[in-house]
């Protein structure tokens, strides 16, 4: 799913390949666990949930899934421990569900919480400034 229309996140998922599914579900639960009183919405077209300041997200593209954690520092502090997966500005990107630490993802996910800084903006800035 690249950007789904789905208007809640049951509908992504029920909407998403079944072989998938699975991935998806999984960081669903990861969230709802580590944050209990996480907000679930879909935004830029896939799952995504604020905890104060903060923010995650999940989605599924053709050859990778995509965990969302918009807290820059926290993903540099934990680059031993997400050795194997790709790590971008603020996701992290892997073929299957074992290529992600689940139970690293859940501290991560809590201290961004204890953390609350803003989502960072993803906007490109200009040269020079």
């Amino acid at each position: 799913m690249v950007s789904s229309k789905a208007t809640s996140v049951a509908q992504y998922l029920a909407q998403s390949d079944p072989a998938r599914r699975p991935v998806l579900v999984a960081f669903r639960k990861l969230l709802k666990q580590n944050v209990p009183k996480v907000v679930e919405v879909m935004q830029y077209g896939m799952p995504s949930y604020t905890s104060g300041k903060t923010g995650f997200g999940f989605s599924a593209q053709k050859n990778y899934f995509f965990f969302y954690i918009c807290d820059v520092e926290l993903i540099e502090k934990y680059a031993d421990e997400l050795r194997g997966l790709d790590c971008g500005l603020c996701c992290l990107r892997g073929r299957k569900l074992e290529h992600f630490p689940l139970e690293t993802l859940g501290r991560m996910v809590r201290e961004a919480v204890k953390r609350d800084k803003p989502i960072p903006s993803m906007k490109r800035k200009a040269k020079g400034r």
